[in-house]
């Protein structure tokens, strides 16, 4: 997994998973508030309700003041009603849905800044390490144009147009390979299996540019590049690090 890959996931589990827990347990708040008005306010208000309805039903009506008894206590069922109501209304829904949309805004712009701010760094970051090994792949190559620059020395009908490129191919692949390792932290056998993949190309190429040029100092060169390449792989096998085939980027 690289740094990027790496980082992406500590964001998402350690940042985003958080949050969006978070804003789920808020609004799990708001239905709880929902619960907590039913059964803690309207219920008692509904069952006091349906009594004095029952009351009403039953108690006798007093004939000399009109039934006097019985408009207090529907007045007062009416009351227990219209109460209900509103809680039911305000305590239970408005209240309920201004929380939940409260929540949802919240969460929606600091769910939007988090990601906009994930995506600078990994744009960053990617970045970053797609440069680091941007370097690495061009000190790879301008290895490979200074061995055959090196090699091409051996065939005199092109040894002066290749000579001046050996100090610039020099200080590039220097350049390249310290950045690569000292500022992008690319470990050594990343750095080693860049050099074997400049070896392997340049012997490759050298031989054929060789064999056209009927050039045997230059395959001479060449014949050298093969010992070193065979020497660095002997070297590598009592370690962890092998060379990767020279089909695969650097």
């Amino acid at each position: 997994m690289t740094l990027c890959q790496e980082i992406g996931q500590w964001i998402e589990e350690n940042v985003e998973q958080p949050v969006e827990h978070f804003f789920e347990q808020a609004q799990q708040v708001c239905d709880d508030f929902r619960d907590w008005v039913e059964h803690e306010v309207r219920d008692p208000v509904t069952r006091y309700r349906e009594e004095q309805q029952k009351v009403c039903e039953e108690q006798d009506c007093n004939w000399w003041c009109a039934c006097c008894n019985k408009w207090l206590c529907w007045f007062i069922t009416v009351v227990t009603t219209f109460v209900e109501w509103v809680i039911t209304i305000v305590g239970e829904w408005i209240i309920t849905t201004i929380c939940n949309i409260i929540v949802t805004i919240i969460r929606f712009i600091v769910m939007a800044i988090i990601h906009i701010l994930t995506w600078v760094v990994l744009f960053v970051i990617c970045f970053l390490e797609a440069l680091c090994g941007v370097l690495l792949f061009m000190g790879a190559l301008a290895l490979v144009i200074l061995l055959l620059a090196v090699a091409a020395q051996g065939a005199p009908l092109i040894a002066a147009f290749w000579a001046p490129i050996i100090p610039v191919a020099f200080a590039v692949v220097v350049t390249c390979f310290f950045m690569a390792r000292f500022l992008c932290r690319i470990d050594c056998c990343r750095i080693v299996n860049a050099v074997g993949w400049a070896f392997k190309w340049a012997i490759l190429i050298g031989m054929g540019v060789a064999i056209y040029q009927f050039a045997p100092m230059m395959g001479w060169w060449i014949a050298i590049y093969g010992g070193l390449l065979s020497a660095l792989i002997i070297a590598l096998e009592k370690g962890k690090c092998r060379l990767k085939s020279m089909r695969e980027l650097p």
